[in-house]
């Protein structure tokens, strides 16, 4: 696995590749029934300069300056254990999780896709699964891309998302500089409606929890997200986050100049959940 700190670009897929003229870094992750199917994963780091949002920023123009240096295209049978971990709890056993458990046996690599199936279990449980890059693939600052069709049922929740080492459940530390933050580059809590949200979470998730969310989630001018790919992105630099949908701007929030400052994992993620729909 490489170290982004090097100034390099990571990808998971075979038609992303770009080039690195001046310190970028890239991250590109690919395909993810009901699941989540993600397509390309993409995350670019200044390392050479700060990353630092110029006035006029350009994601096109960002981009132009970044090569894809590490790559994973679901081409095999299997999820490649050197940069994904499956979400589980000890011994294999399935992880407890909101509304039912993440399992190994939901996550799957076919036909150039990782495929995160949910499932009801013979004893009425409901069984999906989670996939993240912890103390494989951590990056800080940059773009973050995944390009993904998105379950299609009541009641489940997907996401990509980047996390802290540790993650915050441990935490009460507001500044996000020190203690990270929960960065959700897309959760899409609300099928049927053909919406998706984006969100910041820092102080951990008790007293001290703050968060900014995206409550506009309109995508539908994209088309749809339960039957067609779209790509899901972040730019993070030193004092902002600029959320995209297919390289178009959404939202952006500097959580009144709080933004991480840590290296923080990947994880793309199926849960069971009720809010507008409802689980079967």
């Amino acid at each position: 696995m490489t170290n982004n700190d090097n100034g390099q670009v990571v990808t998971l897929t075979k038609k992303a590749r770009r080039k690195i003229r001046w310190g970028l870094t890239a991250i590109i992750v690919c395909s993810v029934l009901i699941g989540l199917t993600a397509g390309v994963f993409v995350t670019y780091k200044i390392v050479s300069k700060p990353a630092k949002r110029p006035q006029k920023f350009s994601l096109h123009n960002y981009l132009q300056h970044a090569e894809l240096v590490w790559s994973d295209e679901f081409d095999g049978d299997a999820l490649d254990e050197g940069k994904w971990t499956v979400q589980k709890g000890e011994n294999g056993e399935p992880l407890p999780r909101r509304g039912g458990y993440w399992t190994e046996d939901a996550v799957s690599v076919s036909d150039g896709k990782l495929t995160i199936k949910t499932y009801r279990g013979a004893d009425g449980n409901f069984y999906t699964g989670a996939v993240q890059t912890d103390e494989k693939y951590e990056s800080k600052y940059g773009y973050y891309e995944a390009r993904c069709k998105l379950p299609k049922a009541y009641g489940i929740w997907s996401a990509f998302w980047l996390m802290p080492g540790g993650g915050l459940m441990e935490t009460e530390n507001p500044d996000s500089a020190v203690a990270g933050a929960e960065i959700d580059v897309f959760e899409s809590p609300a099928y049927p409606y053909d919406l998706v949200q984006q969100a910041i979470h820092v102080g951990g998730y008790g007293n001290n929890h703050r968060s900014a969310i995206n409550l506009k989630w309109l995508v539908t001018s994209y088309g749809n997200v339960y039957d067609e790919f779209h790509t899901y992105g972040v730019f993070w630099s030193e004092d902002i986050y600029i959320f995209y949908v297919d390289g178009q701007e959404v939202w952006k929030t500097s959580m009144n100049e709080n933004v991480s400052k840590v290296a923080e994992y990947l994880i793309l993620s199926v849960e069971v959940h009720i809010l507008f729909g409802r689980s079967r």
